[in-house]
Protein backbone atom coordinates (compact mmCIF):
# COMPACT_ATOMS: atom_id res chain seq x y z
CA UNK A 1 0.00 0.00 0.00
CA UNK A 2 1.88 3.35 -0.86
CA UNK A 3 1.39 6.80 1.07
CA UNK A 4 -1.92 8.04 -0.71
CA UNK A 5 -3.82 4.70 -0.31
CA UNK A 6 -3.01 4.08 3.62
CA UNK A 7 -4.23 8.26 3.85
CA UNK A 8 -7.11 7.64 1.88
CA UNK A 9 -7.71 4.50 3.86
CA UNK A 10 -6.96 6.35 6.92
CA UNK A 11 -9.24 9.35 6.76
CA UNK A 12 -11.78 6.74 5.51
CA UNK A 13 -12.13 5.08 9.16
CA UNK A 14 -12.08 8.21 11.26
CA UNK A 15 -14.78 9.77 9.81
CA UNK A 16 -16.89 9.06 13.41
CA UNK A 17 -13.87 10.72 15.22
CA UNK A 18 -14.09 14.19 15.69
CA UNK A 19 -12.23 16.93 13.20
CA UNK A 20 -9.84 18.15 15.19
CA UNK A 21 -8.78 14.48 16.61
CA UNK A 22 -8.76 13.31 12.82
CA UNK A 23 -6.36 15.72 11.61
CA UNK A 24 -4.25 15.32 14.57
CA UNK A 25 -3.69 11.83 13.70
CA UNK A 26 -3.16 12.62 10.10
CA UNK A 27 -0.73 14.92 10.05
CA UNK A 28 1.24 12.82 12.31
CA UNK A 29 1.12 9.79 9.87
CA UNK A 30 1.82 12.03 6.83
CA UNK A 31 4.78 13.42 9.03
CA UNK A 32 6.35 9.92 10.69
CA UNK A 33 6.00 8.43 6.52
CA UNK A 34 7.94 11.70 5.00
CA UNK A 35 10.71 11.49 8.01
CA UNK A 36 11.02 7.58 7.48
CA UNK A 37 11.40 8.14 3.16
CA UNK A 38 13.53 10.96 4.17
CA UNK A 39 15.75 8.22 6.17
CA UNK A 40 15.90 6.22 2.73
CA UNK A 41 12.90 3.99 3.31
CA UNK A 42 10.91 3.49 0.27
CA UNK A 43 7.31 4.56 0.42
CA UNK A 44 5.68 0.98 0.87
CA UNK A 45 8.50 0.69 3.44
CA UNK A 46 7.33 3.54 5.28
CA UNK A 47 3.86 3.05 5.12
CA UNK A 48 4.47 -0.01 6.99
CA UNK A 49 6.83 1.42 9.15
CA UNK A 50 3.94 3.63 10.92
CA UNK A 51 1.37 0.74 11.95
CA UNK A 52 -1.69 -0.70 11.17
CA UNK A 53 -4.75 1.33 10.65
CA UNK A 54 -6.91 -0.56 13.04
CA UNK A 55 -4.16 0.44 16.08
CA UNK A 56 -4.42 3.91 14.90
CA UNK A 57 -7.99 4.14 14.76
CA UNK A 58 -8.07 2.47 18.27
CA UNK A 59 -6.06 5.35 19.79
CA UNK A 60 -8.33 7.70 18.45
CA UNK A 61 -11.21 6.10 19.30
CA UNK A 62 -10.85 4.35 22.39
CA UNK A 63 -12.21 0.72 20.96
CA UNK A 64 -10.85 -2.34 22.49
CA UNK A 65 -8.06 -4.32 20.76
CA UNK A 66 -9.72 -7.21 18.52
CA UNK A 67 -8.06 -10.07 17.83
CA UNK A 68 -8.33 -11.23 14.07
CA UNK A 69 -7.49 -15.02 12.45
CA UNK A 70 -7.50 -15.92 8.91
CA UNK A 71 -8.55 -19.82 7.90
CA UNK A 72 -7.95 -21.51 4.93
CA UNK A 73 -9.47 -19.97 1.48
CA UNK A 74 -12.84 -21.13 0.87
CA UNK A 75 -13.23 -19.90 -2.43
CA UNK A 76 -11.28 -18.09 -5.24
CA UNK A 77 -10.38 -14.34 -3.71
CA UNK A 78 -12.30 -14.64 -0.69
CA UNK A 79 -11.08 -16.40 2.90
CA UNK A 80 -13.02 -16.84 6.42
CA UNK A 81 -11.97 -14.54 9.17
CA UNK A 82 -12.62 -15.01 12.57
CA UNK A 83 -12.90 -11.65 14.72
CA UNK A 84 -12.38 -12.41 18.66
CA UNK A 85 -13.38 -10.05 21.49
CA UNK A 86 -12.84 -10.14 25.29
CA UNK A 87 -16.49 -10.12 26.47
CA UNK A 88 -15.77 -8.20 29.22
CA UNK A 89 -17.77 -5.23 30.03
CA UNK A 90 -19.93 -6.23 26.78
CA UNK A 91 -23.35 -4.58 27.30
CA UNK A 92 -24.64 -4.78 23.59
CA UNK A 93 -23.96 -6.67 20.31
CA UNK A 94 -24.95 -4.73 17.07
CA UNK A 95 -24.48 -6.93 14.01
CA UNK A 96 -26.05 -4.75 10.69
CA UNK A 97 -25.81 -6.96 7.05
CA UNK A 98 -26.55 -5.79 3.93
CA UNK A 99 -27.82 -9.43 2.47
CA UNK A 100 -26.50 -12.56 3.84
CA UNK A 101 -27.28 -14.57 7.49
CA UNK A 102 -26.88 -13.88 10.20
CA UNK A 103 -26.75 -16.70 13.45
CA UNK A 104 -26.28 -16.11 16.76
CA UNK A 105 -24.92 -19.45 18.61
CA UNK A 106 -23.30 -20.25 22.30
CA UNK A 107 -19.82 -19.88 22.43
CA UNK A 108 -17.30 -22.48 23.49
CA UNK A 109 -15.22 -20.45 25.41
CA UNK A 110 -15.56 -17.03 27.20
CA UNK A 111 -14.46 -14.93 24.17
CA UNK A 112 -17.35 -13.21 21.62
CA UNK A 113 -16.28 -14.60 18.07
CA UNK A 114 -17.03 -13.31 14.81
CA UNK A 115 -16.99 -15.40 11.92
CA UNK A 116 -17.48 -14.03 8.53
CA UNK A 117 -16.04 -14.07 4.71
CA UNK A 118 -14.48 -11.54 3.50
CA UNK A 119 -13.10 -10.49 -0.24
CA UNK A 120 -11.82 -8.10 -2.32
CA UNK A 121 -15.22 -6.79 -2.29
CA UNK A 122 -16.25 -6.75 1.07
CA UNK A 123 -15.39 -6.86 4.34
CA UNK A 124 -16.57 -6.41 7.87
CA UNK A 125 -15.35 -3.62 10.49
CA UNK A 126 -15.80 -5.10 14.03
CA UNK A 127 -15.32 -2.73 16.80
CA UNK A 128 -15.41 -3.26 20.63
CA UNK A 129 -16.47 0.75 22.20
CA UNK A 130 -17.80 1.35 25.46
CA UNK A 131 -19.48 -2.22 26.20
CA UNK A 132 -20.75 -2.12 22.12
CA UNK A 133 -19.22 -4.72 20.22
CA UNK A 134 -20.33 -3.79 16.57
CA UNK A 135 -19.99 -5.54 13.41
CA UNK A 136 -20.68 -4.10 10.31
CA UNK A 137 -20.40 -5.26 6.94
CA UNK A 138 -18.60 -3.04 4.14
CA UNK A 139 -19.08 -3.36 -0.17
CA UNK A 140 -15.91 -2.56 -1.53
CA UNK A 141 -17.47 -2.71 -5.10
CA UNK A 142 -20.27 -4.41 -7.14
CA UNK A 143 -23.49 -2.66 -7.92
CA UNK A 144 -26.69 -1.90 -6.46
CA UNK A 145 -29.95 -2.45 -9.09
CA UNK A 146 -33.38 -1.33 -7.70
CA UNK A 147 -36.29 -2.49 -9.39
CA UNK A 148 -39.62 -0.51 -9.17
CA UNK A 149 -43.09 -2.48 -8.70
CA UNK A 150 -45.67 0.32 -7.75
CA UNK A 151 -44.78 1.74 -4.24
CA UNK A 152 -42.25 -0.94 -3.61
CA UNK A 153 -39.14 -0.68 -4.54
CA UNK A 154 -36.81 -4.41 -4.26
CA UNK A 155 -33.30 -3.67 -3.93
CA UNK A 156 -31.10 -6.63 -5.23
CA UNK A 157 -27.35 -6.37 -4.22
CA UNK A 158 -24.95 -8.32 -6.90
CA UNK A 159 -21.90 -8.75 -4.18
CA UNK A 160 -21.48 -11.52 -2.28
CA UNK A 161 -23.92 -11.96 0.70
CA UNK A 162 -22.21 -14.83 2.87
CA UNK A 163 -23.37 -15.89 6.69
CA UNK A 164 -22.16 -13.86 9.53
CA UNK A 165 -21.82 -16.16 12.90
CA UNK A 166 -21.83 -14.58 15.97
CA UNK A 167 -20.55 -16.66 18.90
CA UNK A 168 -21.47 -15.48 22.78
CA UNK A 169 -20.42 -16.94 25.86
CA UNK A 170 -23.34 -18.33 27.64
CA UNK A 171 -23.02 -16.55 31.09
CA UNK A 172 -22.70 -12.99 28.83
CA UNK A 173 -26.32 -11.39 29.32
CA UNK A 174 -26.14 -8.57 26.96
CA UNK A 175 -28.74 -6.72 24.19
CA UNK A 176 -28.83 -7.97 21.04
CA UNK A 177 -29.90 -6.13 18.08
CA UNK A 178 -29.29 -7.39 14.39
CA UNK A 179 -30.70 -5.92 11.30
CA UNK A 180 -29.83 -7.71 7.66
CA UNK A 181 -31.52 -6.85 4.48
CA UNK A 182 -32.81 -10.03 2.86
CA UNK A 183 -31.28 -12.81 4.82
CA UNK A 184 -32.33 -15.44 7.49
CA UNK A 185 -31.40 -14.54 11.24
CA UNK A 186 -30.91 -17.74 13.21
CA UNK A 187 -30.80 -17.18 17.29
CA UNK A 188 -29.99 -19.83 20.01
CA UNK A 189 -28.69 -17.69 22.72
CA UNK A 190 -30.22 -18.82 25.82
CA UNK A 191 -30.66 -15.61 27.60
CA UNK A 192 -30.08 -11.81 26.98
CA UNK A 193 -31.13 -8.25 28.21
CA UNK A 194 -33.39 -7.58 25.27
CA UNK A 195 -33.32 -9.45 21.37
CA UNK A 196 -33.89 -7.17 18.14
CA UNK A 197 -33.76 -9.28 15.07
CA UNK A 198 -35.31 -7.80 12.01
CA UNK A 199 -34.44 -8.88 8.11
CA UNK A 200 -36.28 -7.42 5.20
CA UNK A 201 -37.29 -10.60 3.48
CA UNK A 202 -35.60 -13.43 5.15
CA UNK A 203 -36.77 -15.98 7.82
CA UNK A 204 -36.45 -15.32 11.53
CA UNK A 205 -35.88 -18.99 13.60
CA UNK A 206 -35.32 -18.77 17.80
CA UNK A 207 -34.79 -21.79 19.72
CA UNK A 208 -35.10 -21.79 23.70
CA UNK A 209 -34.53 -17.99 24.92
CA UNK A 210 -35.20 -15.84 27.71
CA UNK A 211 -35.06 -12.37 27.53
CA UNK A 212 -34.62 -9.71 30.34
CA UNK A 213 -36.36 -6.74 28.78
CA UNK A 214 -38.12 -6.82 25.34
CA UNK A 215 -38.05 -9.51 22.52
CA UNK A 216 -38.83 -7.93 18.96
CA UNK A 217 -38.98 -10.47 15.81
CA UNK A 218 -39.90 -8.39 12.68
CA UNK A 219 -39.62 -9.46 9.24
CA UNK A 220 -40.87 -8.19 5.80
CA UNK A 221 -41.57 -11.74 3.60
CA UNK A 222 -40.13 -14.35 5.96
CA UNK A 223 -41.61 -16.58 7.91
CA UNK A 224 -41.32 -16.17 11.85
CA UNK A 225 -40.78 -19.53 13.53
CA UNK A 226 -40.08 -19.46 17.41
CA UNK A 227 -39.62 -22.41 19.33
CA UNK A 228 -39.28 -21.09 23.15
CA UNK A 229 -39.12 -17.75 24.30
CA UNK A 230 -39.54 -15.84 27.22
CA UNK A 231 -39.50 -12.29 28.10
CA UNK A 232 -41.19 -8.98 29.89
CA UNK A 233 -42.70 -8.11 26.51
CA UNK A 234 -42.95 -9.24 23.40
CA UNK A 235 -43.37 -8.26 19.62
CA UNK A 236 -43.57 -9.88 16.52
CA UNK A 237 -43.96 -8.69 13.13
CA UNK A 238 -44.85 -10.58 9.72
CA UNK A 239 -45.97 -9.16 6.75
CA UNK A 240 -46.09 -11.44 4.14
CA UNK A 241 -45.07 -14.66 5.97
CA UNK A 242 -46.49 -17.04 8.63
CA UNK A 243 -45.32 -16.76 12.24
CA UNK A 244 -45.52 -20.18 14.05
CA UNK A 245 -45.20 -19.80 18.27
CA UNK A 246 -44.62 -22.97 19.79
CA UNK A 247 -44.56 -21.51 23.37
CA UNK A 248 -44.32 -17.23 24.55
CA UNK A 249 -44.22 -16.51 27.89
CA UNK A 250 -44.69 -13.00 28.42
CA UNK A 251 -46.08 -10.10 30.54
CA UNK A 252 -47.65 -8.10 26.97
CA UNK A 253 -47.73 -9.90 23.50
CA UNK A 254 -48.39 -8.26 20.19
CA UNK A 255 -48.57 -10.12 17.41
CA UNK A 256 -49.32 -9.05 13.52
CA UNK A 257 -49.43 -10.14 9.78
CA UNK A 258 -50.69 -8.85 6.38
CA UNK A 259 -51.19 -11.72 4.50
CA UNK A 260 -49.44 -14.92 6.43
CA UNK A 261 -51.04 -16.75 9.20
CA UNK A 262 -50.43 -16.89 13.06
CA UNK A 263 -50.09 -19.94 14.88
CA UNK A 264 -49.26 -19.69 18.85
CA UNK A 265 -49.65 -22.99 20.46
CA UNK A 266 -49.14 -22.10 23.83
CA UNK A 267 -48.88 -18.31 25.32
CA UNK A 268 -48.33 -17.64 29.08
CA UNK A 269 -49.29 -13.72 28.73
CA UNK A 270 -49.80 -12.19 32.12
CA UNK A 271 -51.25 -8.93 31.37
CA UNK A 272 -52.26 -7.78 27.98
CA UNK A 273 -52.18 -9.89 23.85
CA UNK A 274 -52.76 -7.68 20.86
CA UNK A 275 -52.91 -9.67 17.67
CA UNK A 276 -53.86 -8.22 13.62
CA UNK A 277 -54.08 -9.65 10.86
CA UNK A 278 -55.28 -8.98 7.54
CA UNK A 279 -55.63 -11.48 5.47
CA UNK A 280 -54.20 -14.33 7.66
CA UNK A 281 -56.22 -16.96 10.13
CA UNK A 282 -55.24 -16.88 13.44
CA UNK A 283 -54.93 -19.65 15.97
CA UNK A 284 -53.71 -19.04 19.40
CA UNK A 285 -54.27 -20.66 22.46
CA UNK A 286 -53.73 -19.07 25.87
CA UNK A 287 -52.02 -21.59 28.63
CA UNK A 288 -53.33 -19.36 31.28
CA UNK A 289 -55.27 -16.44 32.50
CA UNK A 290 -55.85 -13.96 29.74
CA UNK A 291 -56.50 -10.03 31.85
CA UNK A 292 -57.10 -8.19 28.48
CA UNK A 293 -57.02 -9.48 24.84
CA UNK A 294 -57.89 -7.92 20.84
CA UNK A 295 -58.21 -9.88 18.79
CA UNK A 296 -58.63 -8.35 14.94
CA UNK A 297 -58.41 -9.28 11.15
CA UNK A 298 -60.02 -8.38 8.04
CA UNK A 299 -60.66 -11.61 6.08
CA UNK A 300 -58.86 -14.11 8.20
CA UNK A 301 -60.34 -16.42 10.74
CA UNK A 302 -60.27 -15.92 14.53
CA UNK A 303 -59.60 -19.07 16.27
CA UNK A 304 -58.90 -18.48 20.11
CA UNK A 305 -58.58 -20.95 22.79
CA UNK A 306 -58.58 -19.30 26.47
CA UNK A 307 -57.84 -20.64 29.79
CA UNK A 308 -60.29 -20.70 32.56
CA UNK A 309 -63.88 -20.36 33.45
CA UNK A 310 -66.63 -18.74 31.80
CA UNK A 311 -67.61 -16.27 34.71
CA UNK A 312 -63.56 -14.89 34.35
CA UNK A 313 -64.37 -13.40 31.00
CA UNK A 314 -66.34 -10.45 29.15
CA UNK A 315 -65.91 -11.51 25.50
CA UNK A 316 -67.06 -9.14 22.85
CA UNK A 317 -67.12 -10.36 19.47
CA UNK A 318 -68.08 -9.31 15.85
CA UNK A 319 -68.14 -10.32 12.29
CA UNK A 320 -69.55 -8.41 9.39
CA UNK A 321 -70.31 -11.23 6.92
CA UNK A 322 -68.29 -14.21 8.40
CA UNK A 323 -69.85 -17.14 11.68
CA UNK A 324 -69.39 -15.97 15.40
CA UNK A 325 -69.40 -18.37 17.86
CA UNK A 326 -68.51 -17.38 21.10
CA UNK A 327 -69.33 -17.80 25.05
CA UNK A 328 -72.16 -15.83 26.74
CA UNK A 329 -70.64 -12.66 27.26
CA UNK A 330 -70.05 -11.59 31.13
CA UNK A 331 -70.51 -8.16 31.46
CA UNK A 332 -69.07 -8.33 35.11
CA UNK A 333 -66.20 -10.68 34.65
CA UNK A 334 -62.68 -9.58 35.59
CA UNK A 335 -60.87 -10.34 32.48
CA UNK A 336 -62.23 -8.30 29.22
CA UNK A 337 -61.82 -10.35 25.08
CA UNK A 338 -62.81 -8.49 22.20
CA UNK A 339 -63.01 -10.01 18.68
CA UNK A 340 -63.21 -8.33 15.26
CA UNK A 341 -63.47 -9.07 11.60
CA UNK A 342 -65.10 -8.09 8.51
CA UNK A 343 -65.88 -11.32 6.45
CA UNK A 344 -63.63 -14.06 8.56
CA UNK A 345 -65.16 -16.44 11.20
CA UNK A 346 -64.41 -15.90 14.44
CA UNK A 347 -64.38 -18.76 17.65
CA UNK A 348 -63.71 -18.94 20.90
CA UNK A 349 -63.89 -21.35 23.31
CA UNK A 350 -62.69 -21.40 27.58
CA UNK A 351 -61.45 -24.39 29.00
CA UNK A 352 -59.15 -25.58 31.72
Amino acid sequence: MNKKEFLDELCRRLRYASVDEAQRLVAFVTESIDDRIEEGMTEEEAVTAVGSIDDLVREVSGEAKVETFTDEVAVKGAHRRDYVVSADGVETIEVTEGGGDVNFRVSRDDKIHVHVTESERQRYIVTKKNGVVSVTKEQLGGKDINFGFGLFVFRADFNNNTDVIVDVPENLRAAIDCKTGSGDVGYSLRSALSVSLTTGSGDIDVDSCAVGGRAELKTGSGDINVDELMAESIEITAASGDADLKSVTAKALKLSAISGDIEVDEAFIADKAVVKSVSGDVNLCMASPLKVGSFESVSGDLDIGLYGHGEEYSVSAKSVSGDVDVPADKPEAPNAVRARTTSGDIRIEIAR
